[in-house]
């Protein structure tokens, strides 16, 4: 969760986080399984981690020696909220503090990052240049697709775009990364941003107050059911893709890596 979010969250005393981010979670580890190899993850690194959630559920899912998370928001009453903090989670609160010891990553994830960013080439870039990246560092990047799809919600938490795959594919190219599996997912969620662009549009306006996904309240058996509903829509879409079939979603993902020079 953003940690724009995740302050509305504490203020409305919520405990769940959305649906939405337990069916990303599951989805981004199901694209990586045939990139992962198998055993130990050395180093796992979340940048722009918000509230820890993906990066502790990855955790869970894979033995990670040490796992590193890193988001500009970090204070000491952000820290103090996060649920999902645990001992082994080594927090920064700029890029340029990571030190591996010349050490490379294994992962890297950029989850819903690099929309916040104004130039976002010159920050992959940098990333790119790190000395804790190597060839064989893999990245996981998603973002939110389409930006005729951009409303009241993504300026509520400071998106400066949204992208197709070819604008996606510009940004990582020219940030000297190479693509190696890419697409989109939760295909169903396009219609219901449709509709709500429609209304504010007619509206002239955002319909609600925006909270984004920090202002989640359904209980636990609506929040499982939209859970699988999510998980639902990327197993049947993936399976058409499988077969060569690519659709369209409101979210977008690139796996890739730096190209060796």
């Amino acid at each position: 969760m953003d940690i724009k979010e995740l302050n509305v969250n504490v203020a409305q005393k919520t405990t769940q986080n959305h649906p939405w981010e337990y069916a990303r979670a599951k989805v981004v580890m199901d694209l990586l399984k045939k990139h992962l190899k198998n055993g130990t993850i050395e180093y796992a690194i979340d940048i722009g981690c918000g509230d820890l959630f993906f990066l502790h559920h990855f955790c869970q899912k894979h033995t990670v020696n040490h796992p590193i998370a890193i988001d500009t928001a970090f204070n000491e009453d952000v820290l103090s909220s996060l649920k999902f903090n645990s001992n082994n989670i080594v927090l920064y609160d700029n890029i340029n503090k990571i030190d591996l010891e010349g050490k490379k990553a294994n992962i890297i994830f950029l989850m819903d990052v690099i929309e916040h960013i104004e130039h976002d080439s010159d920050f992959l870039k940098e990333i790119a240049s790190s000395n804790y990246v190597g060839t064989d560092t893999i990245f996981m990047i998603t973002v939110p697709a389409y930006n005729k799809l951009f409303s009241s919600h993504d300026r509520f938490v400071g998106h400066f775009r949204r992208y197709t795959q070819k604008t996606l594919q510009h940004s990582i190219q020219s940030s000297g990364f190479q693509c190696v599996e890419n697409g989109y997912f939760f295909t169903s969620l396009i219609i219901a941003r449709f509709f709500q662009k429609i209304a504010e549009k007619i509206k002239g306006g955002p319909l609600s107050t925006p909270v984004g996904a920090g202002g989640w309240n359904g209980n636990r058996l609506i929040s499982k059911l939209y859970e699988v509903f999510l998980l639902c829509d990327y197993h049947f879409f993936r399976l058409l893709y499988r077969i060569g079939i690519k659709t369209p979603g409101l979210s977008a993902y690139c796996i890739c890596k730096i190209t060796n020079n």
